[in-house]
């Protein structure tokens, strides 16, 4: 029988709690991890299945997952609808310290207590990150986020835990100077190809905003892992007919871009590559109730 406030899963919470522990007990992460969703494929009747039009699995359950180099997965969480996510149904509030940009310029070190509201999702990022670098924190790690997340109190509150981070950024996100949004949201891009402009908010987030010339659109990421002026070497898929020809019709080039932008590419992926994986060692059976 369920207990009081059990979540929906509560059938196999047990054996989800087991696995977590095996997970924990054979991986440790690496500098570099990502969190994104992941989906399980279930054609059966439940009220918290999702229709997944943009994933492969078409139906199934939603997890938040993280998963570091080499694509191995080290956590989840469950979600099971909108403000449901496992054990954070209405969000989280942490109590971190913070300095003001005048105290960081005097060099006080006085910091004052700022309450900090983040919602299931949020929370979500925040509570893997802390779990997985629980017995780590005099490393240093980052982690990589699409634009569901990212917002300026996730990235405070992640420094709590030695964690940085680098993600991109939606147009309203919170946080984000109103300058950069206006040039992210303009029709006509302000910016020429292959340049990028950024600005430093409170002296902690590099926001960021750059047109990729390959794709001709504007990306913006927010990043406390890394400087916005360097750039390095990529490797680039083009639909110019230069370099080598691959099959699916685009062509390879190496080009320069912002080391925000290479880094981003390089480490998303790991979730979605860890699926990937997972899918060819499913214990799923199709078959038909009769």
């Amino acid at each position: 029988m369920p207990y009081n406030n059990a979540p929906w899963f509560w059938k196999v919470e047990n054996a989800l709690n087991v696995f977590r522990s095996q997970l924990y007990s054979f991986t440790r992460p690496g500098s570099h991890f990502a969190i994104d969703e992941s989906a399980v494929e279930f054609h059966g009747r439940m009220s918290n299945k999702f229709r997944l039009s943009h994933k492969s699995a078409g139906e199934g359950f939603v997890l938040y997952a993280l998963a570091s180099d080499k694509d191995i997965l080290h956590d989840f969480m469950v979600w099971g609808s909108r403000d449901d996510l496992e054990y954070h149904k209405n969000g989280i509030t942490i109590d971190i310290l913070s300095r003001t940009t005048r105290e960081r310029k005097k060099g006080t070190t006085e910091a004052t207590a700022m309450e900090v509201n983040l919602s299931s999702t949020k929370g979500a990022v925040y509570t893997l990150c802390e779990r997985v670098t629980r017995n780590l924190r005099h490393h240093h790690f980052v982690c990589f986020i699409d634009n569901l997340f990212t917002n300026s109190h996730l990235v405070r509150a992640l420094l709590t835990l030695n964690v940085g981070i680098c993600g991109t950024v939606r147009g309203n996100a919170m946080g984000i100077p109103q300058e950069l949004k206006e040039i992210a949201a303009a029709k006509k891009s302000q910016l020429d190809l292959g340049q990028w402009i950024y600005r430093v908010v409170d002296g902690l987030v590099n926001c960021f905003v750059w047109r990729d010339p390959e794709r001709d659109h504007v990306v913006s990421f927010a990043t406390t892992a890394y400087t916005p002026q360097a750039d390095e070497q990529a490797s680039r898929k083009t639909r110019f007919t230069v370099g080598m020809l691959l099959r699916d019709g685009f062509s390879r080039v190496v080009v320069r871009q912002p080391t925000i932008a290479v880094q981003y590419n390089l480490h998303m992926g790991h979730v979605d590559r860890a699926n990937q994986l997972r899918s060819g060692l499913t214990i799923s059976r199709s078959g038909q109730f009769k």
